[in-house]
């Protein structure tokens, strides 16, 4: 958003008191001799900022790389529940026909990465193995132990790592249950092994580093180095120490190979697995080291230069520019200015044409972004945070509604009383549906007497209060106004009528398009 200016800032916030007695050219004659020490400690200090923000860099690439591998990895997870749960509603499940049900899961193994299906009774029996062909007797398993949960739970469940019952291969199983008179009957279950989740998760990792998923039971899943020797193994001692009670965040600890490492690591929420990222301290160290090669070269150069440099240099010159950068930088960011006065008249001057520059360019924003009328937000402005709240919704499971609000009667207003009296009506109208709703919901003027309101996190039935009272408030008399005006509202809401903003505000307007031609004055919609 532009920034804001106090209204009794003046224009030259640099007074006449304080302006600048030296030119630059004054301050370079005057630096000239002092210029080595200055120049050799900067040096310094960028050997010991570089240090810190390489390894600052690197403990947040190898966060983001956790975030994401653990974001790829819980998509997964969250469509093989999906597809097993399509699975489970099959009519060969209904029927309980076994041998059709042995075909059934293995055309779908066919067209997901999984190692096996299988379907296990609540007696602990397993009755289908895609492993197996069909009409195999049913038996014990080591996979119906590890799906102990979805019949007492009634719920999807993810195991931790264990022995497959065939080759005793470190496995996972995800199960879902399905139901036979309220009561779970069957657990059908997707079993999947460390290499498919490793290429589910692993991206592109730099050379030397290493990937791992561990389970809510603190047993190495899958690993992007050495994995057969370490899947199915605890995590060493002091990475299970960093991770205790921490849904996210950075350690060092010693890995499976003995090295010490930077430890990266994120926990899903959902099934509470970790993924976590290694970078080995002798490659961090080994970078610093070039980085600091580098740069003590630049000091030889700079001791080898600064005779013939220095009269270009100056402490004053130096800080008067970098004041500039600060502002520079809330320009382009829209946020407000800092200024102060500097030694310099030229940096001073460059100063008030950025504050100048930000108070045209705030201007510019606010008249592009909302309605010169009422000061309401645009359609364009409207739709963006829409679109964002929409992104939000979906990330978070919320709700939100959009109400489409046009005017009865607005016409008659200016017929009677001339487009000023209708001006003045538009702007009640905007203050009026202002005042009726939450810090948090967005209010729009999407042109003529036509307006649109964005309730953030309401389920039906709020939505439908918020309707009403909006509803009420607009249908009450407007001062020296004759024709009665009155409003009716279109609702639609997400995800119950649609999930993108194109489609919510075509349902909202086919809603609107409905009250009005019911009678007016109401509200229409799905609560």
């Amino acid at each position: 958003m532009p920034p804001s200016f106090s209204a009794s800032e003046p224009a030259d916030a640099i007074t006449d008191e304080r302006r600048p007695r030296l030119t630059i050219g004054k301050v370079l004659a005057w630096l000239v001799a002092a210029c080595l020490i200055p120049a050799m400690l900067a040096m310094v200090a960028m050997l010991v900022v570089n240090y810190r923000v390489q390894e600052e860099a690197l403990r947040n690439e190898a966060v983001m790389r956790a975030r994401t591998m653990l974001l790829l990895l819980d998509g997964d997870l969250e469509g093989l529940e999906s597809g097993l749960t399509v699975l489970a509603s099959s009519s060969e499940l209904a029927a309980n026909d076994f041998g059709r049900i042995h075909e059934r899961l293995r055309q779908a193994q066919r067209s997901r990465p999984v190692d096996s299906y299988v379907l296990v009774d609540a007696d602990g029996r397993l009755r289908v193995d895609t492993r197996a062909e069909s009409g195999a007797p049913s038996s014990k398993s080591s996979v119906a132990a590890e799906l102990k949960p979805v019949f007492t739970t009634g719920k999807p469940s993810l195991s931790g790592i264990f022995a497959g019952p065939v080759d005793q291969t470190p496995i996972v199983a995800m199960g879902v249950p399905i139901f036979r008179n309220g009561n779970v009957a069957y657990a059908l279950a997707a079993t999947i092994t460390p290499a498919e989740i490793v290429a589910s998760t692993q991206a592109s990792m730099p050379r030397g580093w290493t990937a791992a998923v561990i389970d809510s039971g603190g047993m190495i899943v899958a690993r992007s180095r050495d994995a057969g020797r370490f899947v199915g193994q605890p995590a060493t001692p002091s990475m299970l120490a960093a991770i205790v009670g921490k849904s996210e965040g950075t350690a060092d600890t010693v890995d499976k190979e003995g090295r010490i490492v930077m430890t990266a690591f994120s926990r899903s929420e959902r099934t509470h697995w970790i993924v976590a990222v290694g970078v080995p301290r002798s490659l961090l160290v080994a970078s610093l080291y070039r980085s600091i090669a580098i740069l003590a070269a630049c000091v030889l150069l700079t001791l080898a230069l600064v005779l013939w440099l220095a009269w270009r240099l100056s402490r004053v010159v130096t800080r008067a520019v970098g004041s500039l950068v600060e502002p520079a930088l809330a320009l382009g960011n829209g946020r407000p200015l800092e200024l102060h006065p500097t030694p310099l008249r030229e940096t001073d001057e460059v100063g008030r044409a950025i504050r100048q520059a930000s108070r045209m360019l705030a201007t510019a924003q606010h008249h592009a972004y909302h309605d010169p009328l009422t000061n309401l937000r645009n359609r364009t402005l409207f739709d963006e945070m829409a679109t964002r709240q929409i992104a939000q919704a979906y990330r978070d499971g919320a709700q939100l509604a959009i109400l489409a609000i046009d005017l009865d009667g607005f016409k008659a207003v200016n017929d009677q009383h001339g487009h000023a009296a209708g001006d003045v009506v538009l702007k009640q109208v905007a203050d009026r549906v202002t005042g009726s709703l939450r810090g948090s919901d967005v209010v729009s003027r999407r042109g003529g007497d036509e307006f649109s309101v964005l309730l953030v996190d309401v389920d039906g039935v709020k939505t439908r209060q918020i309707a009403e009272k909006l509803l009420a408030v607009l249908s009450q008399p407007y001062p020296d106004v004759r024709p009665l005006v009155s409003a009716s509202i279109g609702v639609a809401r997400y995800p119950h009528d649609a999930t993108t903003l194109k489609d919510l505000l075509e349902r909202a307007d086919e809603a609107l398009y409905e009250a009005k031609n019911s009678g007016k004055r109401r509200v229409v919609g799905d609560f």
